[in-house]
């Protein structure tokens, strides 16, 4: 029983760390999100990040406008559209985070309850293992969105 209490503090502890990761990948991103015009709420980024004024009502660029030589609002149409789909994949690459971190506490508590049970240990191992791998996934995914969005000065 003290081991399944000390593997079930540890699985949490790389949960919330892993959360944590997470929510710091978006980090790798232009440094507008998180801004007054473009908020981070939970980590997770706004669709339109990168395509506002910089005025007092915070006004959604579009393409082709020229009001402001100083502003990110001269953008061309391809540019406007990546951007946004860029900011949407963000988006899901979050959202596939959390939701794999959920599964490895949802596998934690799976394994801490299975008393002894082999069948019960093995599938909250598989659980376990499939949460592990979604989540190296979304973090490497969104880790290359936020390299290309650098590399393409989104």
């Amino acid at each position: 029983m003290k081991k399944a209490i000390a593997i079930g503090c540890l699985l949490i502890a790389m949960v919330t760390g892993s959360l944590a990761t997470t929510t710091d990948v978006v980090a790798f991103t232009p440094a507008d999100f998180g801004t007054r015009c473009n908020p981070s709420i939970v980590g997770f980024p706004t669709w339109y990040a990168g395509l506002t004024h910089d005025d007092a009502n915070c006004t959604l660029a579009r393409p082709g406008d020229k009001t402001d030589p100083n502003s990110k609002a001269d953008i061309e149409l391809m540019t406007f559209i990546w951007t946004i789909i860029l900011n949407v994949l963000n988006i899901l690459f979050v959202a596939a985070g959390y939701l794999a971190g959920g599964y490895l506490m949802y596998g934690g508590v799976r394994y801490m309850t299975a008393q002894g049970s082999p069948d019960k240990i093995a599938s909250a191992k598989k659980t376990i293992t499939a949460a592990i791998i979604g989540l190296i996934i979304a973090i490497g995914a969104a880790v290359i969105v936020g390299t290309v969005r650098g590399a393409l000065n989104f």
